[in-house]
């Protein structure tokens, strides 16, 4: 429960300056690679508390909310729940609304959470959400 209470919270930080929602005839999701390592990119860059390099490709409005420090406050707060970060299980994408998402299962000691981290139409970083996997791992 502690967990889900750091996910709210990672979701209220973003949800003002990322209004996402999917839409429901939306076509399958066609995500350009680069996001997908970019969003790789950004878990293993959290995991090795790297927040500098986290940061670097966030939008105006996610450093506005979640600049390095208050990420690194969250990111020490989710792994205090979690338990230490082992390893990264898959990706996943979909499009919502005008961001390109995509979501990186992560393996934790304690549990498995989803990182979603949302692209803005020029490449920014315009969301990120943790959260419990929508659908257990072994199912993609």
């Amino acid at each position: 429960m502690k967990c889900l209470a750091v996910a709210c919270t990672l979701v209220s930080l973003t949800l003002a300056s990322t209004p996402v929602g999917l839409a429901d005839d939306a076509p399958p999701a066609s995500i350009a690679p680069t996001l997908v390592s970019a969003a790789e990119e950004l878990v293993d860059a959290l995991a090795k508390e790297d927040f500098a390099k986290a940061t670097a490709n966030f939008d105006a409005a996610m450093m506005r909310t979640l600049p390095e420090p208050r990420l690194r406050a969250l990111w020490q707060s989710l792994t205090q729940q979690a338990g230490s970060f082992r390893q990264r299980l898959q990706t996943r994408t979909e499009k919502q609304a005008r961001f390109d998402v995509v979501y990186v299962t992560c393996e934790f000691r304690e549990f498995v959470l989803e990182a979603k981290v949302a692209f803005n139409a020029s490449g920014q970083v315009a969301g990120l959400f943790f959260a419990p996997p929508a659908k257990p791992a072994s199912d993609t």
